[in-house]
């Protein structure tokens, strides 16, 4: 209904206990109070200013004395980059910022030799006091906040992240260190099972062993860092394998780990660095019998093949390999007939292409229901304006303020992409947003223009495959 929201706005705004009719009528406010900027009382205070003022009604984790500022967990807020001075604060960092050079050339023997030592260190770190364990994930985070528009810089850079993806990665990373801090300090209490005459029964966990971490480009800090700091902070011993496409990053976070556990005096070797090829290295890795959990996000292919050599125990192998695996998706949005057209439109375009369609979460099939069928009113006006808001979006670089759309994080990428829109053509499909409804900048070979297809159906490739 066309009116509905301006009726629900006047209503909210008569019947608040900050409007201006209670102020003026009820309370018998003078004009200066009634006439007052209502945005001044809080202006220049960031949310985190504000969190530390407000009331403690939030239950996102436990709280711990020791742990961090010892309140519960809050997310990291956001860069607004509509505020003038945290714009230009990013636009320095991002002119300022290099990506480290780091050759992804350790050998599967130097891989190994990492494992042994994590190996050797992992009774000590495993025996390290747990509050000591989530203080070195604090730390981290502490460091991160303090030089995080650097971080997101070089994720920017590295990743070709637009600038609010690239912060939006570090503000992940940030949380990950801090929620799982409060969290792993209860894993390690003793909890008592019940009160049985003679027995004293008991719950409490155990760190497993040595953890190989093999990490994604598509969130190069968040899922990098969210990986490895659970395995730390639970007792475990890391040896962390970045994406071949983004080890800079990876390497900067290392350093911040390794930092922090030297200001907590903690037990040499728990965190290794090994950028190497995941063909040969990676294999060798995963499939040592000193490794106990195995952390993957990646390729359905790779991870699969995970799976599998996990599968495979030796007799000198101390336990059975846990793998944690997370692979990628053919995401699909269902619109239905009583869908807010003005949040589905923008959901889909922003799920779509936002970082070009690089997520696992990404959506990349969207079933539109319509009572009328295909040709329906509510499939043509779906159509009509997701097309044409994504024709909005802006294509540039990923350093570039204005850029809604960078370059695919590589040449395969981007051969890759281009062949599945050949086969939807060759296929038939209808191609309702295209390269030419975009101005596409020169000297970026690997920047690919949104598209949408219709009249897609289950014998379709791009219905089937990612």
């Amino acid at each position: 209904i066309p009116g509905m929201a301006y009726l629900v706005r006047r209503l909210l705004e008569n019947t608040s206990n900050e409007s201006w009719l209670k102020a003026g009528f009820l309370d018998n406010a003078d004009t200066a109070t009634l006439l007052a900027d209502p945005s001044s009382k809080h202006r220049g205070q960031l949310p985190v200013d504000l969190y530390e003022i407000a009331p403690h009604r939030h239950n996102l984790s436990p709280s711990f004395p020791e742990v961090g500022d010892s309140k519960p967990f809050y997310t990291e807020p956001m860069r607004d980059f509509a505020e003038q001075d945290q714009r230009e604060a990013f636009g320095r960092a991002v002119e300022s910022a290099s990506v480290p050079s780091v050759a992804n050339d350790h050998t599967p023997e130097q891989g190994l030799d990492m494992i042994a030592k994590a190996n050797n260190a992992f009774p000590a770190w495993r025996d390290f006091d747990p509050i000591k364990r989530a203080e070195v994930l604090t730390r981290v985070a502490s460091k991160m906040r303090s030089r995080r528009d650097e971080l997101s810089a070089i994720v920017s850079k590295e990743a070709r992240k637009i600038w609010p993806e690239a912060d939006a990665d570090v503000c992940e990373a940030i949380d990950f260190c801090e929620y799982y801090a409060r969290h792993a300090v209860q894993l390690f209490t003793r909890t008592r099972l019940g009160k049985f005459i003679g027995e004293l029964d008991e719950l409490w966990y155990q760190p497993k062993g040595v953890a190989v971490v093999i990490s994604p480009w598509n969130f190069p800090l968040a899922i990098c860092c969210g990986m490895t700091v659970a395995a730390l902070v639970t007792g475990n011993t890391v040896v962390l394998k970045p994406a071949e496409q983004t080890p800079g990053i990876a390497k900067v976070m290392h350093d911040m780990i390794l930092e922090a556990l030297h200001e907590v005096n903690a037990p040499s070797d728990v965190i290794h660095f090994c950028p190497a090829p995941g063909e040969t290295t990676g294999a060798a890795l995963v499939r040592d019998p000193k490794i106990s959990l195995i952390a993957f996000t990646g390729s359905k292919a790779v991870g699969l093949d995970i799976i599998a050599a996990a599968g495979v125990t030796h007799e000198d192998q101390p336990m059975v390999k846990r793998v944690i695996c997370e692979m990628g998706g053919k995401n699909a949005v269902i619109v239905d007939a009583s869908a807010d057209l003005d949040e589905a439109v923008l959901g889909v375009r922003y799920s779509a292409f936002g970082f070009q369609g690089q997520k696992c979460s990404a959506c990349s099939r969207c079933i539109v229901v319509d009572p009328q069928g295909p040709d329906g009113p509510n499939m043509k006006l779906f159509l009509k304006r997701l097309s044409e808001s994504t024709k909005t979006l802006i294509l540039g670089a990923s350093t570039d303020p204005n850029a809604d759309v960078s370059p695919v994080i590589d040449e395969e990428a981007a051969t890759n992409i281009r062949k599945y829109i050949q086969t939807a053509r060759d296929e038939g499909l209808t191609e309702l947003v295209g390269e030419q409804d975009f101005a596409i900048p020169e000297g970026m070979p690997d920047l690919i223009a949104p598209h949408i297809f219709t009249g897609v159906n289950e014998s379709h490739t791009i219905y089937r495959q990612e």
